[in-house]
């Protein structure tokens, strides 16, 4: 039955993957950019879960797990910015950065989102990149043009969250 159902499931999870990252660099704010991040990630995971191949399985929970964690920081900062300053969008309608300098202001609070940042993108070094490479590696043989594609919207989200962290 999951033979059956593993070319669909990887296709669904293509879809998601880039309707998030799309999505993702057209938006302004935090909690739109996190929602649609989310959903490109759960496509990943779909891409892994498709895969049927017990190294992608593996790097599925692991990076479930880890996504989790690194999103949990990334809504503390998301609650902090909202708190301070009434919404979570970091351009404002006329393309005007919201919250320039806020390193200069709180640099602690810069650094562990820069941490939650690059793990969520899955930069080596950090726990991101350990599920991620394993989904990739896993899925690789039998998906190929999944996970090209798959990549190159990970290097969307990583313009998305650079956008957010520049501004």
């Amino acid at each position: 039955m999951m033979l059956q159902l593993a070319l669909p499931i990887v296709v669904i999870g293509i879809i998601n993957i880039v309707i998030g990252a799309i999505c993702a660099a057209a938006e302004r704010g935090l909690r739109g950019l996190l929602a649609f991040t989310c959903v490109s990630e759960l496509g990943l995971v779909l891409v892994g879960i498709g895969s049927v191949n017990s190294t992608a399985l593996l790097g599925v929970v692991y990076q479930i797990m880890v996504f989790g964690l690194a999103l949990a920081g990334l809504v503390l900062f998301c609650g902090i910015m909202i708190e301070r300053t009434g919404n979570s969008y970091f351009i404002d309608k006329k393309g005007v950065a919201v919250w320039g300098g806020l390193a200069v202001y709180a640099p602690a609070l810069c650094i562990a989102v820069a941490i939650f940042m690059a793990s969520v993108l899955g930069v080596p070094g950090l726990s991101g990149f350990i599920g991620r490479a394993l989904i990739i590696i896993g899925s690789f043989i039998g998906h190929p043009v999944a996970i090209i594609i798959a990549v190159a919207a990970t290097l969307v989200a990583t313009y998305s969250f650079f956008r957010m962290f520049v501004y």
